[in-house]
């Protein structure tokens, strides 16, 4: 996935623009913490096949990462939903080695942000 399909820059200049420098700071802040949390809440659904969990966390997520303009994180939350709804265990693990690697990448640009 290239670095401009993974962040929607002009979202993310639009709520720098609105918000003060440690507002948008802590809002990233917050993101981080809970994209974490979510896809450390997904990886354990898988392992233990609680479908329904692994939707509700990985939907959670879509939303947080869409409504940040974090679109490559966001696009493969959303793949995962569908993968919980079919109960494909092989494709949500697969999802989930992309979804860490974009994550990272996602932080990383977010950083630069700041």
């Amino acid at each position: 996935m290239q670095e401009d399909t993974i962040l929607n820059e002009g979202h993310l200049n639009m709520l720098k623009s609105i918000l003060d420098k440690q507002k948008f700071g802590d809002l990233l802040d917050l993101y981080v913490k809970d994209s974490e949390r979510l896809i450390q809440e997904c990886r354990q659904a898988i392992q233990q096949e609680k479908w329904q969990d692994l939707f509700e966390s990985a939907h959670a997520l879509k939303g947080s990462s869409a409504n940040l303009g974090v679109m490559g994180v966001s696009d493969l939350a959303k793949s995962l939903e569908l993968a919980a709804k079919d109960h494909n265990k092989i494709l949500s693990l697969s999802l989930m080695g992309n979804l860490s690697e974009i994550q990272k990448k996602a932080i990383s640009e977010l950083d630069k942000l700041r």
